[in-house]
């Protein structure tokens, strides 16, 4: 799972003196609906955790949320295009859903950017785009 990974990695890093540690997240972690979700914020409270038990700690933590990355595998874009094309309808889990979506070069720019933060831990949200659904 997902989570146990995180854990090994993280530990390691601090052991190492790594300088920094960027967690790719989901924005399904916020409310978990699912089992990705759940994992995914699992992991963050396990990095949350590691970062405040420890002492003389020099690792930049950092969790990013991405939404829904345009061209990525797992991306519903595809499915979306198929959908319009087909004539519809364009299927959702809900009515009131909202789709962050961002472009391939925003996210991996905001990745380089995170990187640049002060020692601790930090979620940042990476949202680009909205699309009301």
């Amino acid at each position: 799972m997902v989570c146990f990974g995180t854990l090994i990695v993280a530990k390691a890093s601090l052991e190492t003196r790594v300088k920094n540690f960027v967690f790719i997240s989901t924005d399904k972690a916020v409310r978990p609906t699912n089992v990705m979700g759940a994992s995914k914020r699992l992991s963050e409270l396990c990095m949350q955790g590691i970062y405040r038990s420890g002492k003389n700690i020099i690792t930049n933590f950092s969790i990013v949320r991405f939404g829904n990355v345009i061209g990525s595998s797992g991306s519903a874009i595809p499915l979306f295009s198929k959908q319009i094309e087909a004539g519809g309808p364009v299927t959702v889990t809900d009515p009131k859903v909202i789709r962050y979506l961002q472009q391939t070069g925003d996210a991996v720019s905001f990745y380089y950017g995170v990187q640049e933060q002060k020692t601790g831990i930090k979620i940042t949200f990476a949202v680009i785009y909205v699309c009301l659904l």
